[in-house]
C-alpha cells in the first residue's frame, strides 16, 4: 500500500462517513479510520507520550504522536502537522523524515481497523517538550524498549515499518 492507495481510501471513506462542519471526516464511532503515527527520534532515542484521561481511546497507554487523516492532504504534511500541533515541533527542527509502509491493523479491544501511516521525524536535537491535553507525561527511550511499556496496540509494528530492519 502506498500514498495513492491511502488517498483513494480516504476518498471512499469521505463518501461513507459523516463530516464535521469544517469539512473534515468524522471517524468518531466508526469501525475504520486512517491515521498517522509519528515517532520523534533524536540520537537513537524515540519519544513516547502517555495518553491522558481526556482522550477517547487508549487512556493511560504510551504512544507516539498520532492523528486521524481526516482531510485530503499529503500524508507527510499531516505527520509534520501533528508534530507541530501536539509538541510545537517546527520544520526547522526536522533533519529527516522517514516514511514507513502504510498497513491495516485491527484492534479487537475497540473493534476498529486502523489504516496506519507511520513516520519517523529525525530531529537535530531534543526539543523542549510541551504537552497538550492529549498527553500527561513523556519519556525518551531506546526503540528496543517499546515493548516494556503499556502501549497502544501495534506501536512497535509502526516503528518497525519505518526502520525495516535497519536498526
Amino acid at each position: 500500500m502506498d500514498d495513492s492507495d491511502v488517498l483513494k481510501k480516504l476518498a471512499e471513506l469521505s463518501k461513507r462517513y459523516a463530516h464535521f462542519p469544517d469539512g473534515r471526516v468524522n471517524y468518531t464511532g466508526t469501525d475504520y479510520a486512517p491515521a498517522v503515527q509519528v515517532f520523534i527520534r533524536v540520537n537513537g532515542e524515540i519519544l513516547l507520550l502517555k495518553r491522558s484521561d481526556k482522550v477517547a481511546n487508549y487512556k493511560g497507554k504510551w504512544n507516539s504522536i498520532g492523528g486521524f487523516i481526516d482531510a485530503p492532504m499529503p500524508i507527510q504534511e499531516k505527520a509534520i502537522g501533528e508534530a507541530e500541533e501536539e509538541l510545537g515541533i517546527t520544520r526547522s527542527m526536522i533533519k529527516q523524515v522517514i516514511t514507513g509502509d502504510p498497513y491495516e491493523l485491527y484492534d479487537p479491544a475497540i473493534k476498529k481497523t486502523w489504516l496506519i501511516c507511520p513516520f519517523i521525524l529525525e530531529l537535530n536535537s531534543k526539543p523542549e517538550i510541551r504537552l497538550d491535553f492529549e498527553n500527561s507525561e513523556y519519556r525518551w527511550i531506546k526503540p528496543g524498549n517499546i515493548t516494556k511499556f503499556d502501549r497502544v496496540f501495534g506501536l512497535e509494528r509502526s516503528y518497525a515499518a519505518c526502520t525495516k530492519g535497519k536498526e
